[in-house]
């Protein structure tokens, strides 16, 4: 079986399939992703608030204890959230380990008892590797997820709450602030793009000053660069790859510098929009110092939410196409029927015996029977001796057996 380009699976099929694995082995790894989101989105709506809180009693003149309650009681709440924080990151990473290792559990099962012919199948062992990268550290799909989903929830419980504090604007105001932030992250994504389409020409480069370098740093080629006269030669190529990746450097910061001033371009736009329509709204309708400091905090924040949705479920896509290699290699069919067969009835004497008759086997791809009507019987008790030239088909004989 060859695998396709496109994955069996999508982001939400693989999202389920790691619930449901991660409910069967632990299940706190769900409520405290969903508890480290709520918590991060209210450490961050707090942060929006605490400031027009503070200056609104400024505004109204109110009692230094009044304000000394507010700050404290503000102050109280960031370092709860904190506090929170940290403890759920600290402890959410045992149980997402748990569901790694239930995981590679599931591989190795997998390895362990698939047929005679998926380990000689060069598609198998492909996937074989890739689900194994797929679960290779904490940085990898299999767990890292976690990591996603709860950025995704946080950005997600952020944005919603910046959007209600957005409606009491003008709406040409909110539909200004997302189209200059989808821009720009566009705009943005456009340099991973441009390094993904330039990456071997970079590592070749990288691969050529790596050799030059060590090549002449080696003291087991000094002898050789002294007789045959090297030196210039390995100058030569150390100039001229360096030209080379100096001629890369320079395309590649042109790229970046017209991606940066066209993000640096929408910025400006977007804060200077919501910038001006604050002011005219505190000039004319007499917005309070708390009011405009609320709304522009908020107009700004706004793009933090909206980019980091945009780059979380990018990231995410990314890992639901590892998870779909992971879970294709573990659903690998299987030529050979190995479990839910019919017992083998024991006889009296407990006396059984294996026996061959008239069989043949070839290996994928190969011309000709590596075995051909082959007949053999081995009795209880009888030690059977394979001898034969390399190429006569010994091993593939006892693997059969």
């Amino acid at each position: 079986m060859e695998t396709t380009s496109k994955p069996r699976y999508n982001l939400w099929q693989n999202t389920a399939f790691m619930l449901r694995e991660a409910w069967r082995t632990r299940k706190s790894v769900i409520f405290l992703c969903v508890a480290l989101a709520a918590a991060t989105a209210g450490q961050s709506v707090t942060e929006l608030l605490i400031a027009p809180a503070i200056l609104r009693r400024v505004e109204q003149a109110a009692a230094l204890p009044e304000l000394l309650a507010a700050i404290l009681c503000f102050g109280g709440a960031l370092a709860l959230l904190a506090a929170i924080k940290s403890y759920l990151s600290a402890n959410t990473l045992f149980g997402r380990i748990d569901v790694r290792e239930a995981l590679i559990r599931k591989i190795n099962r997998k390895v362990a008892g698939t047929s005679y012919p998926n380990i000689l199948d060069t598609a198998f062992l492909r996937m074989e590797k890739k689900a194994g990268d797929v679960c290779g550290s904490n940085d990898e799909a299999s767990e890292h997820i976690w990591a996603t989903w709860t950025d995704i929830l946080a950005n997600g419980f952020s944005f919603a709450v910046y959007l209600t504090v957005l409606t009491g604007l003008h709406p040409l105001l909110l539909v200004v602030v997302t189209a200059t932030t989808a821009a720009g992250y566009l705009a943005n994504k456009r340099i991973s793009r441009w390094d993904y389409r330039h990456r071997d020409e970079k590592e070749l480069y990288g691969k050529r000053l790596h050799y030059a370098y060590q090549t002449a740093i080696n003291r087991a080629y000094a002898k050789e660069m002294r007789i045959f006269g090297l030196r210039p030669w390995l100058e030569d190529l150390w100039e001229r790859t360096m030209a080379l990746h100096r001629a890369f450097l320079r395309r590649r910061e042109r790229a970046y510098l017209g991606i940066h001033l066209a993000d640096l371009a929408l910025a400006l736009l977007r804060n200077g929009v919501a910038y001006a329509y604050l002011l005219w709204l505190t000039l004319s309708r007499g917005m309070s110092a708390s009011e405009f400091l609320l709304y522009f905090t908020a107009a700004t924040g706004f793009t933090q939410w909206v980019t980091g949705l945009m780059e979380q479920f990018a990231a995410l896509h990314r890992e639901s196409l590892d998870l779909s290699s992971l879970r294709e290699f573990l659903e690998w069919p299987e030529p050979f029927r190995l479990e839910g067969g019919e017992a083998v009835k024991a006889e009296a004497d407990g006396q059984y015996e294996i026996r061959l008759e008239n069989v043949s086997f070839r290996y994928a791809g190969a011309e000709k029977d590596a075995l051909r009507d082959l007949s053999l019987t081995i009795r209880p008790g009888e030690k059977l001796a394979i001898v034969g030239l390399n190429g006569a088909g010994k091993t593939t004989l006892v693997k059969l057996v």
